[in-house]
């Protein structure tokens, strides 16, 4: 009679789990400010658009795009700058059977590249909010208007203004940044003394506001004024989650 060979159990995916223990990962500014950029623009169409809104002062070429999105195939930035020719987002022009492709002028276009002026900021105010009262973005970021060299005007309201230049100095958007700080006793003039000024932050887009002490003693929570309420219906439609990048 023939013996019966026991097979012996695989061990590897055992071992493997042993070797690999679960490790809770905890996310920084950095990779928290990523993971919300990388889950609006992940698309092709998405990530074409966001490199044009970058440079939306500027007529790029199918060569450059395909240059700045990198990952994408050549067949898929073509495809999506054909979509977003048909839907109206971006005028196509030839020259020599060479293809250039700029952004229309249009409210939803400004509205979508003030969006992507947030994401890109939001890593700085989260860094400067423990030590403001209120953080505001005004100018042509704030409104959309911006071109690629455009300054991150922001106007803070805090008691010491030399950390938060320090913060700013030591940020990778530093050269675009131009940083205002006013006192909280200084705002109750501030109308007076400087009127342009106070013109222009009162358009602007507040990034953070703190609570005022009646709602902090009913036990709510300090938080971001205007990200959420510009990207809520972004985080419905991308199912936003927290994940290292």
């Amino acid at each position: 009679m023939k013996k019966k060979i026991k097979k012996k159990p695989d061990r590897r995916i055992s071992n493997n789990l042993k070797r690999a223990p679960l490790k809770t990962c905890v996310m920084s500014h950095m990779d928290q400010s990523r993971s919300i950029h990388d889950a609006l623009f992940q698309t092709p169409l998405w990530r074409v658009l966001d490199y044009m809104l970058q440079y939306s002062d500027k007529e790029l070429g199918d060569v450059e795009i395909l240059t700045g999105v990198r990952t994408i195939k050549k067949s898929a930035v073509i495809h999506a700058l054909r979509r977003l020719v048909k839907i109206g987002f971006v005028t196509r022009r030839f020259r020599r059977s060479q293809a250039f492709n700029s952004l229309c002028d249009s409210p939803l276009i400004n509205h979508l590249r003030a969006i992507n002026n947030i994401v890109a900021i939001k890593e700085l105010v989260e860094k400067m909010a423990p030590g403001c009262s209120k953080i505001i973005m005004y100018g042509r970021r704030a409104d959309g208007t911006n071109g690629a060299e455009s300054e991150f005007n922001l106007f803070a309201v805090a008691t010491n203004e030399a950390a938060l230049k320090r913060i700013v100095r030591k940020h990778p958007l530093a050269d675009k940044v131009q940083l205002i700080v006013r006192k909280p006793s200084q705002m109750l003039t501030f109308v007076f003394d400087a009127p342009g000024l106070q013109r222009q932050v009162q358009k602007g887009t507040v990034l953070w506001e703190a609570l005022s002490e009646r709602a902090a003693a009913r036990g709510e929570m300090n938080r971001f004024a205007a990200v959420p309420r510009e990207l809520e219906g972004w985080f419905a439609l991308r199912q936003l989650r927290q994940v290292p990048a």
